[in-house]
C-alpha cells in the first residue's frame, strides 16, 4: 500500500484541510481550525501516536492513511470473503486498492480513507447479524463498533445507522437488546464527542462553530438551492468510475446464477449503499473522495461478478482502475478523481511557495496574496513569522467591500479596511503572489520584477503601488502601518 501512495505524494500538503491536521498535531483545537468541524479526534490521535517514530508532521499523516487505506483493503477481502467466497473477497480487495477516489485519498486526503475503512467494519459488523451469527451479542459488536468508529469520520453515524437498524429489525431484536445496544452506541460516541467538547469550549462555541462552518459547505449543494443535479452527476460518477473495471461482467455472472440467497444479499448492500449514495446526490458531495462510504459496496458487487470467471480476469480490472488514476479520461470529474489533480496541484502551487522560500532565505519578506491564488492557510504554515497580506474576494475591484487580512503567526493579526493604505515595513523585500493585478505595468515601474511564478521587489521609499481600494508603500520603519488614504499625511497604527 505504500508503495503505490508515498511516492506520489506532492511536495507541500495539497489541501487547506491537510494544513489545519499538521496544526491539530500540535495542539488539538477545532474552535481555531486544528483542525475544522468535525476534529476527527481519532484520526488526530493516531497521527500524534505515529508522529512518535515519524520526525515530519507530514509523513504522520500519509502513514495514518496508509494504515487506514490497508485495513480498509483486508475488510473488503474479510467481508467479501463471507459474503460470496475467497475469491470473490480477494478480487473485492484488488478493486478498492486501486480504486480511483480510494487511491487519491491516500494520497493527499488521508482522513476520508476511513470513510471506507469504518463503512467496511461496520458492514462486517452488521453482516454477522445479518446472517444470524450471534445475534444479540453481534448486536451489541455493531453498535459499539459504529460508536467507536464514528470517531474517525462522524458523518458515518448518519449514514451508516440504517444499517444497524437494518440488522436489528431482521432478527427481531427485543426492545430490550435496541436499547442496550443504543446504550453501547452512544458510549462510542462520547468517547470521541467528549474530548471534542471539551478542547472546543462547551456546547455554546460548538454551536456558534457549527453555524460558521456548516452553511458554506452546503450553500450551493442543498436540493433546495438548484445544485444537486450536478451532485448527482459528481456522485454517479465518482462511485461508478471503479466500476468500469468490472460492469462488463455483471450480466455475465448474473446469467452463470447468483449465490444463495442473493436477495437478502441485495437488500443487506443496498441499504448500505443508499442513504450515503442519496446524501451525496441530493445534499453534498464536493471532491471524488468523499464517495468513499459508498464505493467498497460497488467493490464488493464486482468481487462477485469477476470471480465467475477462471481466467485471471481481476488482474486485468485491477490495471484498468489503476490506469484511470493515473491516466483518467479527458473529462473534468474523472481528471477530479485521479492523479491529474496532484499532478495540477504540483504544477500550480508548489513553483509559488518554491520561489517564496528561496526569496525567504535571502531576508525577510512581506507577502501579498488573494483567495484567488495559494490558499492563506497554506502561506501562514509556511512562513509564519513573515506578514502575509490576504485578499478576500477581488481585491482588484473598486466595489468589492470585503475587508482583507494582514496574518502573522498563523492568526489574522489586522484587519484592513477598503480605502486605507498599507505602508510597508523599509525592509526586506515584498512578495505579490500569482493571480496578478491587470495593471501589470505600473506595478513594474513600482520596482516589481518576476521572479518565477511570483513578483518582488525591494522595500524602498519607491515602492508605491495600488490593488483595487487598497493602497501600497514603503517607509523607513521596521513594522508595517495602516492609515486611510484620506490621512495619509497622518501616522497610523503600526504593527
Amino acid at each position: 500500500m505504500a508503495c503505490t501512495r508515498w511516492p506520489l505524494t506532492p511536495k507541500y500538503y495539497y489541501h487547506f484541510d491537510n494544513v489545519n491536521f499538521a496544526l491539530a498535531l500540535e495542539k488539538f483545537d477545532p474552535a481555531y481550525h486544528r483542525p475544522h468541524l468535525p476534529g476527527y479526534p481519532f484520526f488526530v490521535g493516531v497521527a500524534r501516536s505515529l508522529l512518535e517514530v515519524l520526525p515530519r508532521k507530514r509523513q504522520a499523516l500519509l502513514a495514518t492513511g496508509i494504515l487506514g487505506a490497508a485495513a480498509a483493503v483486508f475488510l473488503a477481502w474479510w467481508l467479501g470473503e463471507r459474503m460470496f467466497g475467497a475469491k470473490a473477497g480477494f478480487v473485492a480487495a484488488l478493486l478498492l486498492a486501486f480504486n480511483p477516489p480510494f487511491w487519491l485519498a491516500g494520497t493527499v486526503t488521508q482522513v476520508r480513507v476511513f470513510l471506507a475503512t469504518v463503512s467496511l467494519a461496520v458492514a462486517l459488523a452488521a453482516w454477522r447479524v445479518w446472517q444470524g451469527q450471534g445475534s444479540t451479542k453481534g448486536f451489541y459488536v455493531l453498535s459499539s463498533v459504529l460508536g467507536f468508529g464514528c470517531g474517525f469520520r462522524p458523518s458515518l453515524l448518519l449514514f451508516l445507522f440504517p444499517l444497524l437498524l437494518a440488522a436489528g429489525l431482521k432478527r427481531k431484536l427485543r426492545l430490550r437488546e435496541f436499547l442496550l445496544g443504543g446504550g453501547l452506541l452512544t458510549l462510542g460516541v462520547l468517547s470521541w464527542f467528549v474530548p471534542l467538547l471539551i478542547a472546543i469550549g462547551g456546547p455554546g462555541r460548538l454551536f456558534e462553530q457549527l453555524g460558521y462552518y456548516v452553511p458554506p459547505q452546503y450553500r450551493d449543494t442543498l436540493v433546495l438551492m438548484g445544485g444537486w443535479k450536478g451532485m448527482a452527476l459528481a456522485a454517479v460518477v465518482w462511485n461508478g468510475l471503479g466500476a468500469l473495471a468490472w460492469i462488463w461482467a455483471l450480466p455475465l455472472a448474473l446469467r452463470r446464477g447468483a449465490p444463495g440467497e442473493w436477495r437478502a444479499t441485495a437488500v443487506f448492500l443496498a441499504v448500505w449503499f443508499l442513504p450515503g449514495f442519496l446524501f451525496q446526490c441530493f445534499v453534498h458531495v464536493g471532491d471524488a473522495d468523499q464517495t468513499l462510504g459508498t464505493i467498497p459496496v460497488l467493490c464488493l458487487v464486482g468481487g462477485w461478478a469477476l470471480s465467475h470467471f477462471r481466467a485471471p480476469v481481476w488482474m486485468l480490472a485491477g490495471g484498468v482502475n489503476a490506469l484511470l488514476f493515473l491516466s483518467p479520461p479527458d473529462m473534468a470529474l474523472a481528471q477530479r478523481s485521479g492523479h491529474e489533480t496532484i499532478r495540477h496541484f504540483d504544477r500550480s502551487i508548489t513553483p509559488v511557495i518554491d520561489a517564496v522560500h528561496e526569496l525567504r532565505s535571502q531576508g525577510p519578506l512581506f507577502i501579498i496574496s488573494s483567495q484567488f491564488g495559494v490558499s492563506w492557510r497554506h502561506l501562514s504554515y509556511y512562513f509564519p513569522n513573515d506578514p502575509l497580506l490576504f485578499f478576500h474576494g477581488d481585491a482588484q475591484s473598486d466595489v468589492d467591500s470585503r475587508d482583507a487580512w494582514i496574518m502573522r503567526q498563523r492568526d489574522v493579526e489586522t484587519v484592513v479596511k477598503p480605502g486605507w493604505e498599507v505602508v510597508l515595513p523599509g525592509q526586506g523585500k515584498v512578495v505579490f503572489l500569482p493571480p496578478w493585478p491587470p495593471d501589470l505595468e505600473a506595478l513594474r515601474q513600482a520596482g516589481f520584477r518576476q521572479h518565477g511564478p511570483v513578483l518582488v521587489a525591494d522595500a524602498t521609499p519607491s515602492v508605491r503601488f495600488r490593488v483595487g481600494r487598497y493602497r501600497f508603500s514603503s517607509g523607513q520603519t521596521t513594522a508595517y502601518v495602516l492609515r486611510p488614504v484620506e490621512e495619509s499625511g497622518a501616522e497610523g497604527a503600526t504593527r
